[in-house]
């Protein structure tokens, strides 16, 4: 049966893949690792599944994938997570860019972007600074 595999010739009995491993056909001689960007968290698979976005797995034979870090993020069945650029935060599916009045030096998650300080201002979304009010101007807050 698929998920099964016999490796001795004559054998009355199968051996089951164990999780990392899949066998998708039956009659197999031997069970395959599943590809980077995909796991198989239980014996007798007959296929793998994709890493879940936020998640990743860089080597073959996975039972399980990692989470992306702080500041990071990734697609469906990845093998390596990306890094957000200062000024924007992950959400683990992709980067935003702060609001409008916020700032941020470095990536990470959403409570990375700061308010800009009273009597500066960040006007667009994304800022890696704030800038001081001209003199007779005002915050709104």
């Amino acid at each position: 049966p698929v998920g099964q595999y016999s490796a001795q010739e004559g054998s009355s009995a199968c051996d089951i893949c164990p999780a990392g491993e899949f066998s998708d056909s039956e009659g197999s001689t031997g069970c395959h690792p599943c590809p980077p960007g995909q796991y198989s968290d239980t014996d007798g698979s007959a296929t793998c599944q994709n890493c879940s976005a936020g998640q990743y797995s860089h080597t073959a034979g996975s039972a399980s994938c990692q989470t992306c870090l702080e500041g990071q993020y990734s697609t469906e069945g990845s093998t390596s997570c990306e890094t957000c650029q200062a000024g924007h935060y992950s959400d683990l599916v992709s980067c935003q860019p702060c609001p409008a009045g916020e700032y941020s030096t470095t990536p990470g998650w959403r409570d990375s972007c700061k308010k800009c300080p009273d009597g500066q201002i960040s006007t667009s979304r994304g800022s890696t600074e704030c800038q001081t009010c001209q003199p007779g101007s005002v915050t709104d807050r």
